[in-house]
């Protein structure tokens, strides 16, 4: 083992404790040390989409622990095995890198470069005895995917999946409210596993549709036994099976009977599967056991309501999309009103520009910002700018600023009390002023539900106790009303 393996191993063992397990096998097992060179110290990932996360996600906290750990100060720098400097440093001296790594095979996408515009069929006419066309929207790409931390996690395993199809994260289990991209996610799989391979049959269809064709098939006496073995071939001979909205075949038993064969089929030839629901899938009401524990699986990710950073980042790509000129106060309000989903984030965006564009054909005049906003609120029919939306995020800002803490320290798994109790206040204040579920919430602070139920079970009993606490609770929630 080298000297930098063993530098590296270290740097792994500190950052294992402090992270949860799903984020430190994500992120930190699979990148590899490369070479240290003067003060650059060069790692690497053969996964694609690793570069771009940990640059923007880890970066730092790597650094500190090399710096710490060498004694000197450290630049971090983060390659792709397909960068032009990653084949310079092994060709200068390779006995850094681990043996098994030196030929990296899985270069298949980056975060950070963009996707060409995709214009293919799905599932063309093989097998024979049936035809099938795809239905995914030519838009629902990777690179029109806003990320932000409502999706992140999901973003990058949905990457994942379609770089690797049927070898990791399989079956793939989407969840959140409508509106929030779950579908968007889910095609941009297909469009770019048919990217990478034309000829790969995926079937994207919604729980509706299966149902309805499934029922067509064995209603059609006369040929029901012909049909069913078409149906049958066409789902089970597939490469990628996505079934959209999967909370609707809840008691439907002779669909969710078809739909455990073919995903037995499909997992044991180690064919893709994605689903896309509500809500997780133990929540979904009248889905037989057998299916809960198939759905459950592989990776559950969930994608949340945006919050106000990726509400304006969405904005903004809309507005780039249709090539509007739309001003910074306009899109920051519109950030701040409409926090339910992106599809009336859209929406609304489009009725502002329909006013705006009304006012501007009847007048000749310049329309100014300030014009601008109003003709925005009208459009709308809001008056007044809402106050900031009490969100977990903000709830954490809030406290750890009120403690002089961090926000990440809220999350970190620290149990000194400075920390413990603030989080536990978080926790508290989560619960009652939030609509969200306690898994959300326990989600949010990287803990499970019953330590959630334990902060807030605590909190309310110390208020009663103790004014000192009680008082500072009451101003918390007086900053957060602001």
């Amino acid at each position: 083992m080298s000297n930098l393996d063993q530098v590296w191993e270290k740097v792994q063992k500190r950052l294992i404790t402090d992270m949860i397990d799903v984020h430190y096998n994500t992120w930190i097992k699979p990148l590899i040390p490369l070479k240290k060179k003067g003060s650059n110290v060069y790692i690497y990932s053969t996964i694609g989409f690793i570069k771009k996360i940990v640059n923007d996600k880890y970066k730092d906290t790597l650094e500190s622990n090399l710096r710490a750990i060498l004694n000197e100060d450290i630049d971090l720098v983060i390659l792709d095995p397909k960068d032009e400097l990653f084949t310079q440093l092994i060709n200068e001296k390779d006995e850094d890198l681990p043996q098994e790594d030196k030929n990296p095979t899985q270069i298949t996408f980056d975060l950070s470069g963009p996707l060409e515009e995709l214009d293919k069929r799905v599932n063309t006419e093989t097998p024979d005895n049936y035809r099938y066309k795809g239905t995914l929207n030519k838009k629902n790409t990777f690179d029109n995917f806003v990320r932000g931390k409502s999706n992140d996690l999901a973003l990058a395993i949905a990457i994942s999946v379609a770089e690797n199809p049927g070898k990791v994260y399989n079956p793939f289990f989407i969840y959140g409210s409508s509106g929030l991209g779950k579908t968007h996610l889910m095609q941009a799989i297909g469009h770019k596993i048919l990217e990478d391979n034309p000829e790969k049959k995926v079937i994207y269809i919604t729980s509706e549709g299966f149902m309805n064709e499934f029922i067509a098939t064995i209603t059609d006496n006369k040929n029901s036994v012909v049909n069913s073995q078409i149906f049958r071939d066409k789902y089970r001979n597939c490469d990628v099976l996505m079934i959209d909205d999967i909370q609707f075949i809840s008691g439907k038993e002779s669909t969710q009977e078809e739909i455990f064969h073919t995903f037995n089929s499909l997992q044991q030839a180690k064919k893709q599967i994605v689903f896309t629901s509500d809500v997780r899938p133990e929540e979904i009401k009248g889905l037989e056991d057998r299916l809960v524990t198939r759905f459950s699986g592989g990776m559950i990710a969930d994608i949340q309501k945006p919050d106000f950073e990726t509400r304006v980042s969405i904005l903004k790509h809309k507005i780039n999309m249709d090539r509007y000129d739309v001003p910074n106060n306009v899109i920051e309000f519109i950030a701040e009103n409409v926090t339910s989903n992106i599809r009336n984030l859209e929406g609304a965006i489009l009725k502002v520009m329909a006013f705006y564009n009304l006012k501007k054909k009847n007048s000749n005049a310049q329309i100014s910002d300030e014009e601008f906003l109003e003709i925005a609120k009208n459009a709308l029919a809001i008056k007044e700018v809402k106050q900031k939306p009490i969100t977990l995020t903000r709830i954490k800002e809030v406290v750890a600023k009120y403690y002089n803490l961090e926000p990440q320290d809220l999350v970190k798994q620290n149990r000194q009390k400075s920390i413990s109790d603030p989080r536990q206040i978080a926790m508290h204040l989560s619960r009652q002023l939030t609509n969200l579920s306690l898994v959300k919430i326990a989600d949010s602070f990287e803990r499970d539900h019953a330590t959630v139920i334990y902060g807030d079970d605590k909190v309310k009993t110390l208020m009663k106790e103790d004014e000192s606490l009680r008082k500072d609770v009451e101003n918390i929630i007086a900053i957060l009303k602001k």
